[in-house]
């Protein structure tokens, strides 16, 4: 898997400038022009990067959102700001990186380059699926000295009526 990002910008010019730091970096991206569909992407995927404009409204909730992240799905945040805002709110909001507005190529393509080593791939491809282990073998005991084959079987139905726990019960 690639590295991603996600962008929440409204201004042309800065997702302009991102796009092409992106396309020379290799990075996939997405852009939400919204903090509650920025919310929403970083509650249904992965994302190596998170890039907030902070003159945006709902841009502090966002950061917060994402910082609340277990540690492995944790993204590396950068925060875009005017010469309006102070750079300390934006790193105390918990911004890991500060991009200045308005947008440099060259200072941003130093900036994703710089912190491409803190990014991490989605290396998931799909979801977790429950599985429980069985074994196969000498039912009496563990101290028993035939030998015992244990293997893992995907869960059908998370009930007790899976064929699995039927089998396991009626074995023991």
């Amino acid at each position: 898997m690639k590295l991603n990002a996600l962008v929440m910008a409204r201004s042309h010019s800065s997702v302009r400038t991102l796009v092409a730091a992106f396309a020379e970096l290799g990075i996939e991206y997405q852009v939400s022009p919204s903090a509650s569909e920025t919310m929403e992407a970083l509650a249904t995927g992965y994302h190596s990067a998170l890039i907030v404009d902070f003159d945006l409204p709902h841009a502090m909730q966002v950061v917060k959102m994402a910082r609340m992240a277990s540690g492995k799905r944790r993204s590396v945040l950068f925060g875009m700001v005017g010469a309006g805002k102070s750079v300390g709110d934006v790193f105390q909001a918990g911004a890991n990186f500060v991009l200045y507005k308005p947008l440099d190529l060259l200072q941003v393509l130093h900036s994703l380059r710089a912190t491409q080593g803190f990014m991490r791939e989605d290396r998931r491809g799909s979801s977790r699926k429950k599985s429980e282990t069985l074994r196969e073998g000498c039912r009496c005991d563990f101290s028993c000295p035939v030998p015992l084959r244990w293997y893992t079987q995907p869960v059908i139905s998370f009930g007790p009526t899976s064929k699995a726990a039927q089998d396991y019960s009626s074995a023991t």
